[in-house]
């Protein structure tokens, strides 16, 4: 072989680049390893000791030699990549190497934590009533979960009388108000027991304001109908001919509906002009004296006239008693009567053919047989101000008229507003009982327009999951062992969030030896002969070992080692209405509420979680001071989702600070605020705010390979781009302020087996975007909450 390729090489070497997620290590298998043995078996320098074994059958040992040794090569350079990959963060496969891994940089896994709620109690009595620490409630099964047990964190005082304010409707003052009439509204509610008699045919006019006297609306009442509203008003309903446009911010106090009370004809048996238009007025002769007309008030001119039929309002300007010369009459008994005849002339304020007054015919005296003047114009009722139906985000919240008030003067600072549909909002704030008025200082989340009738929830207490286990004993002390280890029999052992704590959770497990307490440590290590203390140790399925002895020994004793704990942690969380029975109760308290989904539970941290998280902890070496800094630790408490942070400028400081945005349930942001400020230099300013969704309409249609069920790659999709949270459309991994590339979605739709092609429509706010991304901006996200469509059918949370 003088040619340098046919050189065989064996082993290959290895050439293993960073950043892999495969190492491999395996670089033969059985037929590789057999064909380099029999190979070197002959290779010149092996003719002493194999020159005269020649392979003569299947049978022969010296081959069979050969293949035990291909085949325990192969095993262990299997064994080798397998090994190779439990040895780095990035590609280690069982959890148990990962938390190995996680431990030499110092990092432990985060527990199983519990999430927390914001529950609403409901008392009896008439005097404050006092909430122990570790009353209990118990939620129904939600899901696959069963029920879960939370207590209360703290103790707390309630009033039975701010258990449930109801909120008092608003009614609208103005036009365009919510319930109101509307600038332009074709019905009209009117005050049922301050209104006369309507019918269909009445003529109205219409005065928006008062001080808007050239400015009547006239309209005429097709219908007329009493109701009796929901809410219980009586209100009498008019629908009229065309609609009645009134400004804007129009007080509804201040509009004036007039009905004509009266009538009167024209003189037509006389030869003078009764519609005189000879001047910028028209002036209308009577047939008869009509000494209750006054100037400056608002008449109606209607026409019967069949090609003429019609009507107009104006002002009365002048009235003047006169004689008409009359021709030919005939009084009621049948007689001529002929002269000079008393008559009223009322001279308008504008010609009787002006278009802006009502219909547009020409009137003259050839239809004074058909005109009539209707006058007399009276109040006829006030606008309606019914309840409104819906709550808007800005309305105040005025308590009903029944509210009681207690007599102590019991005033809460958190509540809690709850609408018909359950839809509920927290706040902070303050209740004024004598202006009936509760006034939010800040909402958790902005407030919604709200379904009428809502109620305030004033007796509002902090919850978190977990039982209480009150003395369990594990077992017995002997000093004459030097480790003592003792399991917990109940699992998981409760955490909670702690912004003091070292990893950001907080254990609720107390041992007592011998009635004394002894203390938690994470480890042994520095720890003194004679210090009493204990580390906790969980495995896989969250069972909490105790073990004692790095420090003192147990003393010796029967069942003198005794626990006190809260068990039951995970992100797994009742949503709104679920908690609703009293699991320990208190005397006086009725009932219990749960208005707010619960929030900030975590299940143990898996393997994805720590091969990202614990090396961005272990950079951060127990403080915040950059920006990644910062990130790392929001991200690693419990219950976020997404984090987000920048540098901002603080105006009132005039320094740059720290903007974090969250994604997260409940008063998440709070929780991140207190463990960022907890682990970074106390004069940062740091905000935190709730991340803002950006809703998205996405329509997706797929092409599916011929032979393959639709439905089964429609959802194949959808599990690529909604799971939770591996799916690419889910926030966990869409993340806060990130661009979206179409690129990227249609390569994730088109990585799922029996995927042919792929349209997509992306639809924001109305547009459909026509570039190659979208950019959600600054503290925002994408939220896909109302699902996708994918050939037709939605898929995801509306699906």
């Amino acid at each position: 072989m003088s040619c340098r390729c046919d050189l065989q090489v064996f082993p290959p070497p290895l050439v293993i680049p960073p950043g892999l997620v495969r190492i491999e290590r395996q670089i033969a298998g059985f037929p590789q390893w057999r064909q380099a043995l029999l190979a070197g078996a002959g290779n010149a320098r092996h003719a002493a000791t194999l020159g005269a074994w020649k392979a003569s059958g299947p049978n022969d040992l010296g081959l069979m030699l050969i293949e035990m040794w291909a085949y325990l090569a192969d095993v262990l350079a299997f064994y080798d990549e397998v090994h190779a990959h439990e040895c780095y963060l990035r590609t280690a496969r069982l959890p148990e190497s990962v938390r190995m891994l996680v431990e030499r940089l110092g990092y432990r896994a985060r527990p199983a934590v519990a999430a927390s709620v914001e529950l609403a109690l409901l008392a009896d009595g008439r005097t404050t009533l006092s909430i122990p620490v570790g009353t209990a409630f118990r939620s129904t099964a939600f899901g696959s979960e069963k029920p879960q047990v939370f207590e209360t964190d703290a103790p707390a005082t309630i009033h039975p009388q701010a258990s449930r304010w109801s909120v008092a409707a608003p009614r609208p003052v103005a036009v365009d108000d919510p319930g109101g009439p509307g600038a332009g509204a074709t019905v009209l509610r009117l005050e049922a027991a301050r209104s006369v008699r309507w019918a269909a045919g009445d003529r109205m006019l219409a005065q928006p304001r008062p001080e808007d006297s050239g400015t009547w609306r006239m309209r005429t009442v097709q219908a007329a109908e009493t109701r009796t509203l929901d809410s219980g008003d009586k209100v009498l309903e008019l629908t009229l001919d065309a609609a009645l446009t009134l400004g804007a911010g129009t007080p509804l106090g201040g509009v004036r509906l007039l009905r004509p009370t009266k009538q009167a004809g024209l003189w037509i048996q006389t030869d003078i002009n009764v519609v005189d238009k000879t001047g910028p007025a028209t002036a209308l002769t009577l047939d008869g004296l009509y000494r209750d007309l006054r100037p400056g008030v608002p008449v109606i001119v209607s026409c019967t006239a069949p090609d003429r039929e019609g009507q107009r309002w104006f002002l009365v300007n002048d009235i003047e008693e006169t004689t008409v010369a009359v021709d030919m009459a005939t009084d009621a008994d049948g007689a001529t009567i002929s002269g000079n005849l008393p008559a009223t002339r009322v001279t308008l304020d504008a010609d009787i053919d002006a278009s802006d007054r009502g219909s547009p015919h020409n009137w003259n005296d050839a239809q004074a047989a058909h005109l009539l003047l209707h006058y007399g114009l009276a109040d006829a009722g006030r606008l309606a101000a019914p309840p409104q139906a819906v709550l808007s985000p800005t309305a105040p919240l005025a308590l009903a008229p029944a509210t009681t008030t207690p007599a102590d003067g019991h005033a809460p600072v958190r509540y809690a507003l709850q609408d018909v549909d359950d839809q509920a909002v927290g706040f902070g704030g303050s209740v004024d009982y004598t202006a009936l008025q509760v006034t939010a200082n800040a909402y958790d989340t902005p407030r919604p327009a709200m379904r009428l009738p809502a109620q305030i929830l004033a007796n509002l207490v902090m919850a978190t999951r977990g039982e209480t286990v009150a003395a369990e004993v594990l077992g017995s002390g002997d000093a004459t062992l030097e480790r003592q280890s003792f399991s917990l029999r109940n699992s998981p052992l409760t955490h909670v969030a702690s912004a003091t704590a070292t990893d950001g959770v907080a254990s609720t497990l107390q041992i007592r030896v011998d009635g004394e307490l002894w203390s938690e440590r994470p480890t042994f290590y520095g720890v003194g002969p004679e210090e009493r203390v204990y580390v906790v140790e969980l495995d896989a399925d969250g069972v909490a070992t105790v073990s004692f002895g790095g420090g003192a020994r147990l003393p010796t004793g029967v069942g003198n080692v005794v626990a006190s704990y809260r068990h039951g942690a995970g992100a797994a969380a009742p949503p709104p209405g679920c908690i609703a029975q009293i699991a320990r109760g208190v005397a006086g308290l009725r009932s219990v509420r749960q208005p707010f989904t619960a929030y900030g539970g975590a299940d143990a941290e898996g393997p994805e979680t720590l091969r990202t998280g614990a090396p961005r902890q272990a950079l951060t070496l127990g403080r915040a001071v950059s920006i990644r800094d910062f990130e790392a630790f929001a991200a690693a408490c419990s219950g976020v989702r997404a984090v987000a942070v920048e540098w901002a400028w603080d105006a009132l400081g005039l320094r740059p600070g720290v903007q974090a945005w969250v994604v997260g349930e409940g008063a998440i942001a709070d929780t991140v605020r207190a463990r960022l400020q907890a682990v970074s230099d106390p004069t940062t300013p740091i905000a935190v705010s709730t991340a803002t969704a950006v809703p998205i309409a996405l329509a997706i249609e797929v092409e599916v390979e011929a032979g393959r069920l639709p439905a089964e790659v429609e959802v194949g999709v959808a599990s690529v781009l909604l799971d939770v949270p591996t799916g690419l459309l889910s926030v966990e991994r869409i993340g806060i302020g990130r661009p979206l590339y179409f690129s990227r979605l249609a390569e994730a739709v088109h990585g799922v087996p029996g995927v042919v092609s792929m349209r997509s429509t992306w639809t924001r706010a109305g547009i459909v975007a026509t570039d190659y991304g979208d950019q959600p901006g600054s503290g925002a996200y994408f939220d896909f909450d109302a699902g996708i469509t994918i050939n037709g059918q939605v898929h995801g949370d509306a699906g």
